[in-house]
């Protein structure tokens, strides 16, 4: 009877450990598709990334554009067969959406760097991530610990049809720290077009923004177009002396003359997760429903200093923060 017990228990032990094993040499030759860009940053991550992974996994890199088509995504994947995708900016991510909304054999996605990937993503079960924009929460928060200013509100002019998840959100969480969000919706008082929200913005915006201790900079392409820039977000921080704050390095360039201070994602930190995620996928079992978009855990802190002399800041020396020359 003892004797029966051990065998079943050696039998189920080298059954486990045999499954375990394949298991694991299956993950460890497992082929992801990376979809990478044409960029300095994008080549940051990929070369992050592709480090961290390749003794592992056997990355095959194809390189998007503007004109790279849904059909050239399909042939890629064919060609591959890959276990798992790792894919850069939203046109991409949207090929993945749509190949797993049609396909029966579904290819679990990791995305980063897009654009409001909580929103884009909400509930998908196939394709998750990393968000890319920094909470508008941490950079209020950071602005103030660093330059000892009064940050008791702020003005954000946003895209409601894209954003209205995120701004109740932000709401929420500034709510704790007590600073007012006035969230202006151009849609709403405006329409769609170009046109109507420029001229808005250049007839209401000023006023809007005028009782504001910071505005927020949205990173939004449309309200970021160049006409834009120039008529409102210039004058806004120039003649106006307003103090906006963003979530990119770019726009806190001080030959700009926009944005005092942002945050932007610490590039090296986002590969490491998005690598993390590659391993608990294929290695661990998880799948991209209980993986989600998960929020940046590391940035960098910026300051213009044209912008921070014309509004008399120093930055604290307890914070590390590069100031932009």
């Amino acid at each position: 009877m003892i004797g029966n017990i051990k065998r079943k228990t050696s039998f189920i032990l080298t059954l486990v450990c045999g499954l375990f094993v394949t298991y694991s040499l299956q993950a460890d030759n497992a082929k992801i598709l990376f979809l990478t860009k044409e960029g300095t940053d994008f080549d940051v991550v990929y070369e992050n990334i592709e480090k961290q992974l390749k003794d592992k996994f056997e990355i095959v890199p194809f390189k998007t554009s503007k004109e790279t088509k849904y059909e050239d995504f399909l042939e890629n994947v064919k060609k591959v067969d890959p276990k798992i995708m790792i894919i850069m900016d939203n046109e991409p991510i949207n090929f993945a959406v749509k190949y797993n909304e049609e396909n029966s054999k579904k290819i679990q996605t990791i995305s980063l760097m897009g654009l409001n990937l909580k929103k884009m993503l909400k509930n998908n079960q196939n394709v998750c991530g990393v968000a890319y924009e920094v909470p508008f929460f941490t950079i209020a928060t950071k602005f103030r610990n660093i330059t000892k200013s009064n940050v008791n509100n702020s003005v954000v002019f946003y895209r409601g049809s894209l954003f209205e998840d995120l701004i109740n959100e932000t709401k929420s969480q500034l709510a704790v720290e007590k600073i007012k969000l006035d969230a202006i919706d151009v849609e709403k008082e405006a329409g769609t077009s170009v046109e109507s929200i420029t001229e808005y913005l250049i007839t209401k915006g000023f006023e809007k923004a005028q009782k504001s201790d910071v505005v927020w900079m949205m990173l939004d392409s449309f309200l970021l177009k160049p006409d834009i820039i120039q008529k409102f977000w210039s004058p806004l921080a120039n003649e106006k002396n307003k103090i906006l704050l963003t979530g990119t390095r770019a726009l806190v360039n001080p030959k700009l003359k926009l944005a005092t201070f942002g945050l932007s994602p610490n590039l090296e930190d986002m590969a490491a997760q998005i690598s993390q995620q590659v391993e608990v996928i294929l290695g661990d079992g998880d799948t991209c429903k209980q993986v989600g978009v998960e929020n940046l855990i590391s940035v960098h802190q910026y300051g213009n200093s044209v912008m921070f002399e014309k509004h008399s800041l120093k930055a604290s020396t307890d914070e590390k923060i590069e100031i932009l020359e």
